[in-house]
């Protein structure tokens, strides 16, 4: 797809997708250490799942089952990181 991604763009779409989608709040958002998914969030299975389905329809790329793991969705670096790479496929 995108050749040239930009980071900033992908962010400010990403952490809304995180606020509707599964429910976190800014708060969380703001704390970088803060795990994404878990019991520390409050985020399970179902919330990863509402997840894959607004990344994959928010930046139109698709998700594939190995892709969903912890390194991808514990944080929002690493789910930054997975859009970057499936948006440049």
């Amino acid at each position: 797809m995108a050749e040239n991604v930009d980071r900033e763009d992908i962010i400010s779409r990403l952490k809304p997708l995180l606020l509707e989608s599964v429910g976190l709040s800014e708060r969380s958002l703001a704390a970088s250490d803060l795990a994404l998914v878990g019991e520390e969030s409050g985020v399970d299975s179902v919330g990863v799942l509402r997840l894959v389905m607004a990344l994959e329809q928010e930046f139109a790329i698709v998700i594939e089952d190995a892709d969903i793991n912890p390194v991808n969705f514990q944080t929002l670096s690493g789910l930054l990181m997975l859009i970057e790479r499936k948006m440049i496929r």
